[in-house]
């Protein structure tokens, strides 16, 4: 451009003379050094590659001239040190917590601090649950003398006859309960055995019919376990194990020795089986002190309720007598659902058999 430009200031009358005259060429020389391409290989090409270096790691063919012009954006550097840098560092540093690192100390710390406060509360809540399945206290007892009792037998609008009868030495007893209602027999129940430390230590109880023996249970302590005469298996004996007639002993043994700190609401609980090979846990709810006028007598009698715990179980109401080593005064045993209650009410006299 520069050649042309000379030329074109030419006086008119040169242009038909050969340029390369000995005049003419220190132009050509000094056009030469000021020539363009010299600034562009000046130090202006050697900032682009390092204003240029952190595209270049993303794109390597970064080098045409254009490119130091977009090296002047490049101070906007920071914005990715803003949106980018902070979001992988939480990153990295979840990262780092569930590996086993030096640099992630923080974040573990965090963590175990919310853990072990919710671990011990979940720990003691199942384990009551298994309180309840305990096997029943050993509880003092005080069994009562030689007694027999008479009583009145009601079921429904029919009425008979019972006796309790329990005779007992240091070693042994027998315990027999007869009810009959309408002239026909209702219970027919006799109960052998011992003592032993948790009280009344059954051997065998049996259920007669017509005075024929049709069911009976057996404690055989000697293996720990409850067998029956009709079912062939058999269930773990507990200590104070009773049956289905000396609890009613073992209940004002209990008592009779407890009757200082026993107060109402308390429970006492026993394990039962019958001679039809049924074994539960029996537990009484001591209701309180209730007046009773049985034997033409008012008593103040300690009522006890056993609730049945499945269709067509026994409820269980006794009411004991405190004057008399808390021998029933009243029993009612009651089949639920539907059943007709058996009442059994002392017409009279304690007799005291020596």
């Amino acid at each position: 451009m520069l050649l042309h430009g000379a030329l074109l200031h030419e006086p008119p009358g040169a242009l038909g003379r050969p340029v390369r005259s000995a005049a003419d060429t220190p132009q050509p020389v000094h056009m030469v050094l000021a020539a363009p391409p010299q600034p562009t290989a000046t130090p202006a090409t050697t900032t682009t590659p390092a204003a240029d270096k952190p595209l270049a790691t993303t794109e390597p063919p970064a080098r045409p001239a254009p490119a130091p012009v977009p090296s002047p954006a490049a101070p906007a550097e920071p914005r990715p040190a803003v949106a980018t840098s902070p979001a992988p560092a939480p990153t990295d540093a979840a990262a780092r917590a569930v590996e086993p690192s030096a640099e992630a100390p923080a974040p573990p710390a965090a963590a175990p601090a919310t853990v072990p406060p919710e671990t011990p509360p979940v720990t003691p809540a199942p384990q009551p649950a298994p309180a309840a399945g305990t096997p029943p206290p050993v509880y003092p007892t005080e069994p009562p003398l030689n007694r027999t009792l008479d009583y009145r037998v009601v079921r429904g609008p029919a009425s008979g006859l019972g006796q309790l009868r329990w005779e007992a030495t240091p070693s042994a007893y027998t315990l027999s309960l007869q009810a009959s209602v309408a002239g026909g027999p209702v219970l027919d129940w006799t109960s052998t055995g011992g003592f032993d430390s948790a009280g009344l230590a059954p051997q065998r109880m049996v259920e007669r019919q017509r005075e024929r023996e049709v069911h009976a249970v057996n404690f055989q302590r000697d293996k720990q376990l409850i067998s029956f005469s009709g079912p062939s298996r058999v269930e773990p004996l507990l200590r104070g194990a009773q049956d289905r007639l000396s609890w009613l002993i073992q209940l004002a043994a209990v008592v009779q020795a407890q009757r200082a700190t026993l107060k109402e609401g308390d429970t006492l609980r026993f394990q039962v089986a019958s001679p039809r090979g049924d074994v539960d846990e029996w537990v009484f709810t001591l209701m309180g002190i209730a007046p009773l006028e049985v034997a033409g007598m008012r008593w103040g009698a300690l009522k006890l309720v056993r609730e049945p715990q499945r269709p067509y179980d026994q409820r269980v109401e006794v009411w004991l007598a405190p004057v008399a080593s808390y021998l029933p005064l009243a029993l009612t045993l009651t089949t639920v659902p539907g059943g007709v209650p058996l009442e059994l009410w002392l017409t009279g006299g304690l007799r005291i058999d020596l």
